[in-house]
């Protein structure tokens, strides 16, 4: 069963907090009911700074009144492209569109984000969103291979994906759960990847990636009626839907009655895909990074021979290990890599 990756602390939660905030130089006004959605809107932005993977010399992708300009020259593997995008919406089918009893919540969210901004830095949240989204776009071309294979719109998985790792290939939760799907072992091994001492395909995008559309398209099957259960299906897991379901009744008033962390969830990813979708009414824009396939599409697969490790292989190859490792994300253990195991190098 999927369980959930990591708890909703880092958003601001519209059934219970309005914010106001005003700064003049140091001084933070804030109302006693809304101190503790503003320490939220704060952390959830102060933790995504933290992260790792940041690449220099980015470049912004702008929306705002449809003007898209591009500047292009050869990037090395690891630089950061110049090449612009805005954000688009794909496979506009209204499956993937936000339940309309429900739309008000994720646009009070929305507006939650975009007041929720720090005095000092004045950044905020969609910051936060905007770089987890830049993070993802490095595996772009999985997403919209996996997007439609699966038949789920592009922007819906990327938002899913943003949300769950935080923009991390790696991340993981407090429950043990791993990789932009955050899935537990044994929703991981259902879903055919390979996770072991050594490996550990949940980490890898190329496998993760198509593991996560795979398992929304399970839930589409199931649920298409009800939006709200496709991403309940992933957070709270099947069997506590299907509870839910036989103890409620399937009606749009059950979203209502799922936990508050499931309900968040929802509105979050629902959230984070509007921006994407309207990307010049809300001036949301995100980095273009390289993407994985454009670093790697020389690489050659490599099965390893007996007596070899990585560093052998990186020598006798002119490769460096960090760049094995960066091409094969799922290797855990360098030390436990085995002969006969698949690489690329």
């Amino acid at each position: 069963m999927k369980e959930n990756n990591y708890n909703s602390t880092a958003a601001i939660d519209p059934f219970q907090y309005s914010i106001w905030y005003s700064a003049t130089h140091k001084k933070v006004a804030l109302s006693l009911s809304t101190i503790l959605a503003s320490f939220i809107g704060i952390s959830f932005y102060l933790a995504a700074l933290n992260e790792s993977g940041a690449v220099k010399n980015e470049t912004m992708v702008k929306g705002k009144n449809g003007d898209v300009s591009i500047e292009s020259k050869p990037s090395a593997a690891g630089e950061e492209s110049k090449e612009l995008i805005a954000p688009t919406s794909v496979n506009k089918a209204k499956l993937w569109h936000v339940d309309p009893h429900l739309e008000k919540l994720v646009d009070k969210q929305i507006k939650i984000w975009q007041m929720s901004v720090s005095g000092k830095t004045g950044k905020g949240p969609i910051d936060s969103i905007s770089n987890w989204i830049s993070k993802v776009s490095v595996y772009r071309e999985y997403i919209a291979d996996s997007a439609d294979r699966y038949a789920i719109d592009e922007n819906f998985l990327t938002a899913l994906l943003a949300w769950e790792s935080r923009g991390n290939p790696k991340a993981k939760s407090l429950k043990a759960a791993r990789g932009f799907g955050q899935f537990m072992k044994v929703t991981a091994s259902e879903k055919g990847l390979i996770v072991n001492d050594v490996i550990d395909e949940r980490l890898d995008p190329s496998k993760s990636i198509y593991a996560a559309a795979s398992y929304m398209r399970d839930a589409a099957n199931k649920y298409k009626g009800y939006r709200f259960l496709l991403t309940a299906y992933y957070n709270y897991g099947p069997g506590n839907v299907r509870k839910s379901i036989k103890r409620f009744g399937l009606n749009k008033s059950l979203f209502y009655k799922l936990p508050k962390e499931t309900k968040m969830h929802y509105i979050n990813i629902f959230a984070i895909k509007k921006l994407l979708d309207n990307s010049e009414e809300y001036n949301f824009s995100y980095r273009l990074r390289p993407s994985f396939m454009s670093i790697v599409k020389n690489s050659r697969a490599y099965v390893i021979k007996k007596g070899e490790d990585l560093s052998t292989i990186a020598e006798r190859n002119n490769l460096d290990v960090k760049m094995i490792l960066f091409k094969n994300p799922k290797i855990l253990n360098i030390e436990g890599v085995k002969q006969g195991t698949l690489i690329h190098i």
